[in-house]
């Protein structure tokens, strides 16, 4: 029989189809499961049919109604992208007895309190770090810091402190991140933890890789540049980064040893580190392909390799082919995140013109349409859009993303909605 029914959990980014584009190219069907009140991405012949459940407010029934639906269409396997859905995907893993990390794991990537204190127990470098809502004594704090909201996603809330003050002010703004987006889609994982990081100067990057029963394959080591702040707003990714030998070997064996200590054995993982002086230093461990999809796209086209087919076999219970992971090609890929700006009223893109005459552009995603009123950071919750790009020589990408830089940004209206 062929299994080739997946299940796609809460994906809501519309304009970020890689993950229907690979299921078109290798042949699988998409049934999805949507969360209440969103809607999703449908324009595809691997879209089959839908079903809409309340996964967050109600999780338990959704379970029960999730199983008739499996079973109705005789689905293989269940997979989502969604950081916040991870735990109920676990969960309905383990009531279809399909391979899975299990619902301590997935608490404890997205956790990031969890998180740091596993890490902490198995002696990972990673940044020392408080609970922001006990600070007893402000004297063991080390500035500058990193405020977030403990179970957080996609930057949001994210911000720099550099001083008590700033501290202090940082703590009340991720609070209402927590409570304005965050806390109703925080299911399994404590609602309106906030962590306090000290900030790690140095370039950030980005290690993708995935396992089956614990045997691990690294496949990317991506580039984010060195964002310092204060709202740590996404501005690049190239793929691969331009390493030497002997920091992509601690690279390797540190993130190895952070997957050990939260207990991720089976499917991708989206790795952030930060090197400083030549150490690496976990950030953030994530049970999941990042960036809804970005990064397995930017794999695909800089070395061939199909992360969504080895996420499709292995959700499905499909051995894994070796070749799977072996490079096809060797060029560079690049995303480019059209910066925010001051937030308002959008007006328009300015520039787009320009960005799809470049032959290097791929795809050029857009999320905002004219009218629609969007917070300034750090209460930005979307991003504006995406320069997807493939270039022969990192050289290349490197003045490709200066270039967008200088030629691309968004126009606004003052006001308040």
């Amino acid at each position: 029989m062929i299994k080739n029914r997946i299940a796609l959990i809460g994906h809501k980014s519309a304009g970020l189809t890689f993950i229907f584009e690979a299921a078109e190219r290798l042949g699988y069907e998409i049934y999805q499961v949507v969360c209440q009140g969103e809607t999703c991405f449908t324009d595809s012949p691997v879209c089959k049919d839908i079903i809409e459940l309340d996964l967050f407010g109600a999780p338990q029934s959704s379970y029960e109604q999730f199983a008739t639906f499996f079973s109705q269409h005789n689905l293989n396997g269940i997979f989502t992208m969604r950081e916040q859905l991870i735990p109920w995907v676990e969960q309905a893993c383990v009531k279809s007895s399909l391979k899975h990390n299990g619902l301590e794991c997935a608490i404890a990537c997205r956790d990031k309190l969890i998180m740091r204190t596993r890490l902490t127990e198995a002696g990972i470098p990673q940044p020392f770090f408080v609970d922001g809502r006990h600070i007893e004594d402000m004297t063991q704090i080390r500035f500058p810091v990193v405020v977030k909201p403990s179970a957080g996603a996609g930057s949001i809330g994210v911000i720099k402190a550099n001083n008590e003050q700033e501290l202090k002010a940082a703590i009340e703004l991720t609070q209402t991140s927590n409570s304005r987006s965050l806390d109703k889609e925080s299911l399994y994982v404590d609602k309106g933890g906030i962590i306090v990081e000290e900030y790690v100067q140095g370039e950030e990057l980005v290690c993708d890789t995935f396992s089956v029963d614990g045997k691990l394959e690294f496949i990317s080591i991506g580039n984010k540049g060195d964002c310092q702040g204060p709202y740590f707003e996404k501005s690049i990714y190239q793929v691969p980064a331009q390493l030497d030998a002997t920091l992509k070997a601690r690279i390797v064996t540190t993130v190895e040893r952070a997957l050990t200590a939260v207990g991720l054995r089976n499917g991708p993982s989206h790795t952030e580190l930060r090197v400083c002086n030549g150490i690496p230093y976990i950030i953030e461990v994530g049970a999941r392909v990042g960036g809804s999809g970005v990064p397995a796209e930017l794999i695909r086209l800089s070395s061939g390799i199909e992360l969504f087919e080895a996420c499709f076999k292995l959700a499905t219970g499909c051995a894994l082919d070796p070749a799977t992971f072996q490079s096809k090609k060797s060029k560079y890929a690049g995303n480019y995140v059209i910066p925010l700006g001051t937030g308002g009223f959008f007006t328009g893109y300015q520039g787009l013109e320009w960005v799809n005459s470049v032959a290097q552009t791929q795809r050029v995603v857009t999320n905002y349409k004219q009218g629609d009123y969007v917070p300034g950071y750090p209460l930005c919750t979307s991003y504006p859009g995406f320069i997807i790009s493939e270039h022969h020589t990192f050289q290349d990408m490197h003045h490709f993303h200066q270039q967008v830089k200088d030629n691309l940004y968004i126009e606004w209206q003052e006001g308040e909605q």
